[in-house]
């Protein structure tokens, strides 16, 4: 649903205007995932992608998060020039601060390495520095085709009804 969610932002976001998600960190392993990535990368410049590694953000959901901040592109398609700051946290924020955690990122930014890519650590946090260049030599998927909601919603029945073998794993709906 989130994927369907990205997509559909690009045409409400003004260029240089910002948006932020949490979400599952699912996308960031699976297969559709990768093909969103290279969409995100196209329409926008990817600011920063925070994970959590070590806690629920919203325990109910029972899910690690994901914040992704990311610019809306212009229309001239010159490459930004910030990088992107991949953070994986791994003590809860509650110890570390999000304050913290954000005058991190923003250093990171400011600190190119050599060839464009450093990675930093400190304490609960890994944050690895990527040049945009480097996120914009993903394979062009602008003709991607992403179901409706409709679409997704008719095939709820066959997606649910199958999932445990597909997955491998009992999963139970929620109480």
């Amino acid at each position: 649903l989130y994927a369907h969610l990205w997509v559909q932002l690009a045409d409400h976001v003004r260029p240089g205007g910002r948006v932020a998600l949490v979400t599952a960190n699912a996308f960031l392993d699976a297969a559709y995932g990768r093909d969103l990535c290279r969409h995100l990368a196209r329409s926008y410049r990817v600011v920063a992608i925070l994970e959590s590694r070590c806690e629920a953000w919203f325990p109910a959901a029972g899910v690690n998060p994901v914040l992704t901040v990311l610019e809306r592109r212009g229309d001239d398609d010159r490459p930004p020039e910030a990088p992107a700051v991949l953070v994986r946290i791994d003590r809860p924020l509650e110890v570390i601060g999000p304050s913290r955690v954000a005058a991190a990122v923003r250093s990171a930014a400011a600190r190119p390495g050599p060839g464009g890519q450093e990675t930093l650590e400190t304490d609960g946090l890994r944050l690895r520095v990527v040049p945009q260049a480097l996120l914009d030599t993903l394979p062009d998927v602008s003709g991607a085709v992403f179901p409706t909601l409709a679409q997704l919603d008719s095939a709820k029945t066959l997606i649910t009804a199958n999932w445990d073998s597909v997955v491998g794993a009992d999963i139970q709906a929620a109480p």
